[in-house]
């Protein structure tokens, strides 16, 4: 509820603080948690399932599976987050860094929207 102030109606959770971890769910099977601060992702969490995933045209054919690619994959900033939490990828170029994932993207073979999630820089670290 909100509450009066003089004229200023104020609502309660705009008085809480902003917290500086940002927990993303870009898809079913990951979690990405990211610290604002840092610009840094502190974990991820997968749903790895060990089945692949299928596709068929019919029922009798259910062996075809639908294979995702890293091909033409672009890293890409978590637009969810203020531009000035985010992490971008001019913060790489010529820094001697790579850009690292931490959820990796050979965990979405199967999918090729998961896989693509994987590219989110929420979900990327620097590593040499």
């Amino acid at each position: 509820a909100a509450r009066n102030r003089g004229n200023i109606s104020v609502e309660p959770m705009q008085m809480l603080p902003t917290l500086p971890t940002r927990l993303f769910q870009p898809n079913e099977n990951l979690v990405i948690a990211f610290d604002t601060r840092t610009k840094n992702p502190l974990f991820t969490m997968e749903r790895l399932t060990g089945q692949k995933k299928t596709s068929s045209s019919s029922e009798d054919d259910a062996t075809i599976t639908a294979a995702a690619s890293r091909k033409n994959k672009r890293f890409y900033e978590e637009t969810a987050l203020p531009p000035h939490h985010r992490s971008r990828n001019h913060h790489y170029r010529h820094s001697g860094y790579d850009r690292g994932h931490l959820a990796p993207a050979a965990d979405f073979p199967f999918n090729d929207e998961e896989m693509d999630d994987t590219f989110v820089l929420s979900n990327i670290s620097p590593q040499r």
